[in-house]
């Protein structure tokens, strides 16, 4: 009951800041803003005949840069104020819902645009690790799980379809019991007991002064 109770007070607290915020002229993070050159790309998009995957979407970003400089600078105002109207409406359709579940949906933006902060750190974490020539960090047993259905699943061309995809298998995860997960978690400490031998192996060839490790460490403090 008391954690009930402490999990309702931090709520209405975060929503009472978020309120405060938007009185202060801050932006609204719940209602996503278009661009032109965004509602451009989704257009272009949309007129393919065949599905953008993630081999083509590098091509297909390229020849839409290429498209969109071409277009004159009265096409481009056109874009801006269409997208514009665009951010307006959806301003507007968020600002008509109670009070309590925009305040529950901004919060909900922050959250998740948080985690996806967090994320972006640990990639970048990892590819600069990796790019200094360290062995490639192991996967876990989840990671390996999830590598083998979205390969084995079909392509998608969406972000909003390989959001779903990744939510479905993170449930699919959570519901498997331990004999289910014995697979992956094998997959992962082989792979880490490879990763360690891998770093001897890399410590040996390098200066000491290069064997950083890719995770912050706080120096301890001495008396």
């Amino acid at each position: 009951a008391m954690l009930k109770s402490f999990s309702t007070l931090t709520v209405t607290a975060r929503c009472a800041s978020l309120a405060t915020q938007a009185t202060h002229g801050k932006p609204i993070i719940a209602v996503s803003k278009l661009g032109p050159y965004a509602l451009f790309l989704k257009e272009n998009a949309a007129k393919q005949s065949t599905k953008i995957n993630k081999g083509s979407i590098s091509e297909f970003s390229k020849d839409t840069a290429a498209k969109w400089k071409k277009l004159s600078e009265d096409e481009k105002k056109k874009y801006a104020t269409r997208a514009q109207e665009i951010n307006n409406k959806a301003m507007a359709d968020f600002m008509k819902k109670p009070e309590g579940e925009r305040l529950k949906l901004e919060a909900e933006a922050r959250d998740a645009k948080e985690k996806l902060a967090k994320k972006r750190e640990i990639r970048e974490r990892r590819e600069n690790w990796e790019k200094t020539g360290h062995p490639k960090l192991p996967l876990s047993a989840y990671m390996h799980f999830m590598k083998e259905k979205l390969n084995a699943g079909p392509k998608v061309s969406k972000i909003e379809d390989s959001a779903a995809r990744v939510k479905t298998y993170a449930a699919e995860w959570k519901g498997m019991n331990d004999s289910a997960k014995a697979k992956y978690v094998k997959m992962a400490e082989a792979e880490a007991a490879k990763y360690k031998t891998d770093v001897e192996k890399w410590k040996k060839s390098n200066p000491p002064e290069n064997n950083a490790s890719p995770t912050k460490t706080t120096p301890k403090k001495t008396m």
